[in-house]
């Protein structure tokens, strides 16, 4: 990436549709270790998921979509969302991808922290996630903003017919 290139991370908006779909289908291809289950759908129903997702994080005063720009363009993208009913409210989960041309940047870093001020401002108490075992760069990312690995699931991931274990982590704010 270009030193003088110019980021910006702005929430995401209606008009953000057809880029984050595009995000979506690239970063399946770079990487086996996605979470997010929108990989397997087909276009149209991941263009239908993320024009209702885009929606309720616009609408939500306690979760938010984040996405990453570059000369106008889409590069990276970050959630935090709150875990639904009234028991749960004080416990968000949080998930980033960033292009696999823009890995090594930064780029997550600046999101996660990001993520993780707009969970302080809304009184967010619990951040979890899951990552893949075989992602240590995202585990080491993770560890450095403090948080800690909580437990593991086996085969919770397949993707080309490789089963990946995960991890749980948690960030207490």
């Amino acid at each position: 990436m270009n030193e003088t290139a110019q980021l910006t991370i702005r929430q995401a908006h209606p008009t953000d549709l057809e880029p984050l779909v595009e995000l979506y289908e690239q970063l399946a291809t770079e990487t086996a270790f996605l979470t997010d289950d929108q990989v397997n759908k087909s276009k149209t129903k991941r263009t239908y998921q993320m024009t209702q997702q885009i929606d309720q994080y616009s609408r939500s005063l306690t979760s938010i979509m984040l996405v990453v720009e570059l000369q106008e363009e889409i590069i990276a993208l970050g959630t935090l969302a709150t875990l639904p009913g009234s028991r749960q409210s004080h416990v968000a989960e949080v998930g980033i991808g960033v292009l696999k041309d823009y890995w090594a940047n930064g780029i997550a870093s600046i999101l996660l922290e990001e993520l993780l001020y707009f969970a302080k401002e809304t009184a967010l108490k619990v951040i979890t996630l899951e990552v893949v075992q075989e992602n240590k760069r995202a585990i080491a990312l993770y560890k450095k903003f403090g948080f800690k690995i909580v437990g593991s699931l086996s085969q919770r991931l397949q993707a080309d017919q490789i089963y990946y274990d995960t991890y749980m982590m948690e960030y207490l704010l």
